[in-house]
Parts: C-alpha cells; structure tokens; sequence
C-alpha cells in the first residue's frame, strides 16, 4: 500500500498536487484513485478503510467496492432513472438531480463525499443568498441519494445524516392575500392569457408547477372541473376541483380551439413578468401584510375559503393540505385581523 501526492512537468516546471491519492493491489486488481484530503496521516487512514472494504468484498463480504470504484456520474445517472421509474414529476427530478450534483460538486468518487465536504458545499450554496428552506432542500436531495444507494445496499451510509439542518426561522415577509379589488384591477390590466391564469390559480388554487403542466384534457368546462393529474399534483393523487363561473368564462375565452393534448396556459407568468402586470394594475408588491407574489394567489383563496365560511374540513381538502394544520395557519391569521377589527369598532360611552 502507498499513498502519495501525484507530481506533474509542465512547461518544463515540476508541480505537486495538493491531495493525496493511494496505487495498491488487492486480490491482483489494481486501485489508484484520489483520496480527497491534503493531510497524509488521514490519507492512510482513508487507504487503509478502502483496502479493507475491498478485501471484504474479494470474501463476499462486502458488495460497495463496485460502487466505490464508480463514477460519480455514472450513479446520479443511475438515480435519475430511478426517479423516474418511481413516476416523480419531470420538474422534480430535474430539481433534484440539479441539487444532487451542486452538492456532489465535483467528486468523482462516492469515497470522496464526506460530511464535511457537505457541509462545505451546503455553505457555498448557501452564500449565493438563498434562503434555509432552500439550502435544507439541496441536503434532502443529497440524502435522498444517499438513501437509494443505502436501501439498494450499494453503499455502507449516509453522510449527510451527520450534517446538521440548518435552522430555519419564519420569514420576514409572509405572503398576504389580494383584496378583491386588487385582484379585479390585476385582470384588467394583464393580457387575456395572463390574466385567465392568475384567475384560475386564485380560484383553484393550483400551484406554479400545476398550472404550466395542465392540458385542455383536463379542464372540463361545462361541468366546471378541473383535474389534478398525480403525475403534476404535489401530494401525487388525482383531484376535481370546481371553477368558478368568472374562471369557467375567461377559460372558454382563452380556449378558441385548442386541442386536448395541447397546454392551457403557453406561459405562467415569471416573478419578473408579473410585478410588471402589478404595477400596471396599481398593486402594491409588498405591504407591511406580507408579499403578494404568485404564491400568494393560493394564499388568496384559502383567504377567501374562510371568509366564505367553508369550514375546515373542506378548505384542508381543496386546498390538498396533507396537514390540517398548514390550512389552519391561513384560518389563525384571518380570524385574528377579523377579531381586531371586531374590537376596533367596540366604542365606549
């Protein structure tokens, strides 16, 4: 066994790299590969884990040398067909997989992805100013991947459950609701086709993702449905939902003659394309409520769910909440402002 820093001429100048690598025979194969760490005495260390693993495996011990041996890319690859063999959404694997390889970076064996170099990547990620929800989902992707190989018993464990969450506290600028009024001038100011999906999604509320992949094969119009296909839902189960006849008419106008097969909507509109249509309609972006982004069109119908007085019950189950108390929230807060403008009005003799 050897572990060594590999040396290279160039120009006619000798370099030294910075890692050290190991070259050593087991059972008669050959393994020469980087080791990922600058500090020779761990270098060992990591040799001698490998060879053991891979003297285990000559025994039929052990099956992760294969996988150890592996490209990197070659198992991403790999997992990419596995998400699609469990039918997750195009949008999601991409996602996914877009996250999997920030953080892999460029390992290209799995020996070389430590918790530490995790962290590392998580950090790096996170210095682009993205928030910690979004930096604790490029861990979950990872993990996931990790998860597959664990679960297929092609790798010993998952790094990323010694790298810690990173704590998330509650937004400075929650989403608000839309005033009706507000939502009636942003109709009329928007083009027919932006203006139809900001309707259905604060009718419906159908998330982003939901309304780019709908089809006229889904929308029926005369009996004032819409299917959720489990393919683009985000709970992954089929739903009706009903639309209303405003949302029913601007459709039939949007429609002409598009075939089944065709999208509802060519185009969602982008942050950037919509706070244009805000200023246009004289509507404020941010309040001191909250943000009125596209998200905050689903928060506009949960919103206008409660001041209808549906209950509960029904808001959880067309809003598709997996928890009755991620609808409660938007219920606490209405009821809340509606109890202190019930006590604003109260005067005193």
């Amino acid at each position: 066994m050897s572990v060594f820093r590999p040396k290279w001429k160039r120009g006619g100048v000798e370099s030294t790299g910075r890692l050290y690598w190991m070259d050593t025979r087991v059972a008669g194969k050959r393994h020469r590969r980087s080791l990922g760490v600058s500090d020779k005495r761990i270098a060992i260390q990591k040799e001698a884990e490998i060879v053991r693993r891979l003297e285990m495996a000559g025994a039929g011990l052990d099956s992760h040398d294969e996988t150890a041996a592996m490209d990197v890319g070659a198992l991403v690859a790999e997992y990419e067909q596995e998400l699609v063999r469990r039918r997750s959404s195009p949008s999601h694997v991409k996602h996914t997989l877009h996250r999997v390889k920030n953080v892999l970076g460029r390992a290209r064996s799995l020996t070389e992805v430590t918790p530490a170099r995790i962290r590392k990547s998580l950090l790096r990620i996170g210095s682009k100013g993205l928030t910690a929800k979004t930096v604790n989902g490029y861990r979950v992707a990872v993990s996931g991947f990790f998860g597959w190989l664990l679960q297929e018993g092609r790798w010993p464990t998952n790094p990323v459950l010694q790298v810690k969450r990173v704590r998330e506290v509650e937004s400075k600028r929650p989403r608000r609701a839309f005033t009706t009024a507000e939502l009636r001038r942003l109709f009329e100011a928007a083009p027919a086709d932006r203006a139809a999906c900001y309707r259905m999604a604060a009718t419906t509320g159908l998330r982003r993702s939901e309304l780019r992949a709908l089809t006229w094969a889904d929308v029926d119009l005369d009996a004032a449905t819409v299917r959720v296909r489990a393919s683009i839902a985000k709970n992954r189960r089929t739903t009706y939902l009903p639309i209303p006849a405003g949302t029913v008419a601007a459709l039939r106008a949007l429609k002409a003659n598009g075939a089944p097969d065709v999208e509802v909507f060519r185009f969602v509109p982008s942050t950037r394309r919509m706070r244009e249509d805000l200023e246009a309609a004289e509507v404020p972006y941010v309040t001191p409520e909250g943000t009125a982004d596209f998200h905050a069109l689903r928060v506009t119908y949960a919103t206008m769910l409660a001041r209808a007085g549906v209950s509960l019950v029904q808001a959880q189950k067309l809003m598709r909440h997996s928890d009755p108390k991620l609808t409660a929230n938007i219920y606490t807060r209405l009821q809340l402002d509606d109890a202190h403008a019930a006590v604003a009005r109260i005067e005193i003799a």
